[in-house]
């Protein structure tokens, strides 16, 4: 038993001798090699994409008509100014847009980061209601993911 340890160290010795380059490895020249792979410069930049549906195209939305109230109609004073929207992008990429507030609900799409979204309300658990301003779809992500306003 001794001499089938014995051999088989010598055996993995060797094996790594040889596929490690063996008597022409040269330690130098290997660094530079793994340098010139991990320069930034060879690196591109990613490119920001636009958020990937996971299930079926979801047709645009069409507007409907808003019914104006009577008292707008007879000439009473217009109505005041809407909030402006809080308008967000998103700071991570691949990030879930979920059907509901939390990681028990299924996840809609993903966005990438850069992604533009209308914050429509935050709850106390850190989950952002959100309509997405590109396609205006819907859904839930974690408030974090979301940079300040704009």
């Amino acid at each position: 038993m001794s001499r089938f340890v014995v051999v088989s160290t010598i055996f993995m010795g060797w094996a790594f001798y040889e596929l490690s380059g063996g008597a022409d490895f040269d330690p130098a020249l290997n660094r530079a090699v793994r340098k010139a792979e991990t320069t930034p410069e060879a690196v591109p930049p990613p490119r920001p994409r636009p958020a990937r549906a996971l299930s079926d195209p979801v047709p645009e939305p069409v507007a409907a008509p808003v019914p104006r109230p009577a008292a707008e109609t007879q000439g009473a004073a217009p109505p005041t100014a809407a909030e402006p929207a809080d308008l967000r992008r998103v700071s991570a990429s691949n990030v879930n847009l979920r059907a509901g507030p939390g990681t028990g609900h299924a996840v809609v799409a993903r966005l990438d980061e850069g992604a533009a979204a209308e914050v429509m309300e935050i709850d106390e658990r850190g989950w952002a209601h959100i309509r997405l301003a590109e396609t205006g779809q819907e859904g839930y992500v974690a408030a974090r993911f979301l940079t300040g306003s704009e």
